[in-house]
């Protein structure tokens, strides 16, 4: 059985330390030390993270910029330096996923990056204006909403279609009982169409 690989994402702090030892236990009493790779997210630019597709560090990028969130509030200039990192963000997820036709895998990173952003600036109001201008987009419809209204629209032929046959079969019903006017009455009325469906089991 081979061992799948492993690492620790740290979000925060400067330690240099690129692995972690691990004791791993084993049901017959083996212990066996493992050094986990650490990965930080100060070790990594944008330019990188694009470069080497690694999805998994985008949402948590902005998370570097806690410590100067009130310069970014305050500072025009070094806001603007932000933003332009969250348009090649933007770009990059379009061209990864929305021309891929990959829209739920788009939707799900832009809108955790989202909610980390509003989390850790939620008393800086420019960021975060300035962020949802960039991350907000027009809302796109998930693969799994696009199947529901498929499945919703069949479910609506086939009850319509069923609701004619059962209606034409009620109608041969009566003729045959002779009840002709009630034909009209049920077409009209629909508790009594529903008493008749019930009075002759269709």
């Amino acid at each position: 059985m081979q061992f799948p690989h492993s690492c620790i994402l740290y979000l925060r702090g400067d330690n240099q330390k690129k692995t972690i030892e691990m004791e791993l236990l084993f049901p017959d009493g083996q212990t066996v030390l493992y050094n986990v790779p650490v990965i930080r997210m100060k070790w990594y630019s944008i330019e990188e993270i694009l470069q080497k597709d690694l999805l998994m560090l985008l949402p948590f990028y902005i998370i570097r910029y806690e410590k100067i969130k009130q310069e970014l509030e305050e500072d025009e200039t070094l806001r603007e330096e932000l933003f332009q990192e969250y348009r090649m963000i933007e770009e990059y997820l379009e061209k990864k996923f929305l021309k891929n036709e990959k829209e739920k895998e788009f939707r799900d990173i832009r809108e955790l990056t989202s909610r980390i952003v509003n989390y850790i600036f939620s008393e800086s109001e420019k960021i975060r204006k300035g962020m949802e201008e960039i991350m907000g987009g027009q809302v796109l419809e998930l693969e799994s909403d696009k199947l529901i209204k498929k499945g919703e629209k069949i479910g609506e032929e086939r009850g319509e279609k069923r609701g004619e046959e059962r209606m034409s079969a009620l109608c041969i019903k009566l003729m045959q009982d002779g009840r002709h006017e009630e034909i009209f009455r049920m077409k009209d009325d629909a508790d009594y169409r529903a008493k008749l469906y019930e009075e002759y089991d269709i």
